[in-house]
């Protein structure tokens, strides 16, 4: 009877050790800024490891920011294990009193689909965190194109004009 307990107890400890972390899946909204866009992102995660991926399209080649926090609330806490846009890795910060920071700054990425992967572990029950994204444009946008467009000819212009009034005081 013996080994039959300590063979149940070695397989349910191997299992709860294989079981997966929890993971979450999310679709992001972007709002324009005129040369970029920004999001904010936040979660609930219960109690264990977890995985939360977040996804968002863009339509430009672009620099992507970013800055979490956990928030603490009554002894529930979050430690970030890692950050990653699109593979690329970011900074964790674990900062006394329980604040745990995850970052990423001036990430280049190409116009589609991104990816953003935040991994961690939540204590003392459901704990949270927030934090926002920032994009910038590598490729300013059409209507920055055609101002500038504009500019060059009207200093195009200006140039030509004085060409013109310079020949006449000389002739």
């Amino acid at each position: 009877m013996k080994t039959f307990l300590y063979v149940a107890s070695a397989l349910a400890a191997t299992a709860a050790m294989a079981a997966p972390a929890s993971a979450t899946d999310f679709n992001l909204t972007l709002v324009s800024t005129g040369s970029g866009a920004t999001t904010g992102v936040s979660n609930t995660v219960t109690e264990g490891e977890f995985t939360d991926t977040f996804t968002f399209f863009y339509d430009f080649n672009g620099w992507a920011s970013g800055s979490f926090t956990n928030n603490i609330i009554g002894g529930r806490n979050i430690d970030f294990i890692s950050i990653m846009l699109n593979g690329v890795s970011g900074l964790i910060e674990n900062l006394p009193g329980g604040t745990s920071r995850a970052t990423f700054d001036n990430v280049f990425f190409q116009s589609g689909e991104q990816t953003l992967v935040i991994k961690g572990t939540s204590f003392g029950g459901a704990s949270s965190y927030g934090g926002d994204i920032q994009i910038e444009n590598a490729v300013p946008e059409p209507a920055t194109w055609a101002m500038m467009l504009l500019g060059f000819g009207l200093v195009g212009a200006g140039a030509r004009g004085r060409r013109r009034n310079a020949a006449q005081v000389t002739a």
